[in-house]
């Protein structure tokens, strides 16, 4: 009678052994891969965005608002059409000042709680987040405009740092708006724009915030179409900064552990709290290895590093500030 050969146990752990070492060297490597495709994917984002931008420039002879006032239209709203999402667009009731139509009333609010592919980096979680127990949720996004080398509200000078243009601003034509909160600025001509098409940052990444606290204090950084204070970046500190960005009191949650506060959120970036406009300034943030990618205002996208020199950097969110650079 003949003996049947097979595997002893000795054998087959052994072969198990040696398969689970060949995944966990493969595992980082497709996991590369699956960052690398969406990576790709989030600079053919913002190539879209760019070509929708020169679009809109070519139509308007001008870049669109970055906001108007606080409530009411932002660039992400005014490019719409130029990324043939016209029927989103037309929704939108752009006379709010008549009519007290902000994003949070009808018919506005079907499209501020529209979540836009080409604004959303596949990188992220996509977030949501509420303002009040009774308000709607409002997807956030991950692209934004680029409001300068200061802050928000673009005052002539911050923390030292002298304002020497942006390519976005708040254009404020509602007339309920407080002039006093935001300056007019005016949409901005591609020809105001000294320092170079090339040198200039248009549009970057930011991280969308979570949180709520159950009364009123959210996180809203990313919430773009609409709310002036989602959709913009400043270039004060560098990308991905372990600096605080400084935010609206009510709407900045710090990334204190899960669990320790239950409305906290651990991934946020880090933030703390202002009640004053002319403070308020926020880093460009991604989800990517090393640094954020950024469309330049002729249409090209570039990955700028974390360790980017801080000066280089806040000259490439200046429009006016005499340094023309070929590459950074």
């Amino acid at each position: 009678m003949k003996s049947r050969s097979a595997f002893t146990l000795i054998e087959l752990l052994v072969v198990i052994a040696i398969i689970g070492i060949l995944i966990a060297m493969l595992l980082p490597a497709v996991q590369q891969a699956r960052e690398a495709a969406r990576r790709m994917q989030c600079v053919n984002n913002l190539k879209q965005i760019g070509l929708a931008m020169h679009n809109y420039h070519d139509t308007h002879n001008c870049l669109p608002p970055g906001n108007r006032s606080t409530l009411y239209a932002t660039w992400a709203l005014y490019i719409l059409p130029q990324l043939e999402l016209s029927t989103i667009y037309n929704t939108w009731d752009f006379n709010s000042g008549a009519s007290g139509r902000t994003y949070s009333t009808a018919p506005n609010l079907a499209v501020a709680q529209t979540r836009i592919g080409i604004y959303s980096c596949p990188s992220d979680t996509p977030r949501t987040n509420v303002t009040s127990p009774t308000a709607p949720e409002i997807p956030h996004h991950n692209y934004a405009a680029n409001y300068g080398n200061a802050s928000l509200n673009q005052q002539i000078s911050y923390t030292g740092v002298e304002f020497k243009g942006a390519p976005f601003g708040n254009v404020q034509t509602d007339a309920s708006a407080s002039v006093t909160n935001r300056p007019n600025r005016g949409a901005v001509n591609f020809r105001l724009i000294t320092d170079g098409m090339t040198s200039t940052v248009m549009v970057s990444e930011l991280i969308q915030g979570s949180g709520f606290d159950g009364v009123k204090r959210a996180d809203l950084r990313g919430r773009i179409m609409g709310y002036a204070d989602g959709g913009y970046f400043t270039t004060q500190n560098t990308p991905n900064s372990p600096i605080t960005d400084w935010e609206n009191t009510n709407y900045c949650v710090p990334p204190v552990p899960t669990g320790t506060i239950t409305f906290t959120n651990s991934q946020n970036p880090p933030c703390a709290q202002t009640n004053q406009f002319s403070y308020m300034q926020r880093a460009s943030r991604s989800r990517h290895t090393g640094g954020v990618n950024s469309l330049l205002c002729d249409g090209s996208v570039r990955f700028f590093t974390n360790s980017i020199d801080l000066n280089i950097w806040r000259s490439a969110g200046a429009t006016q500030d005499g340094e023309v650079m070929g590459e950074f």
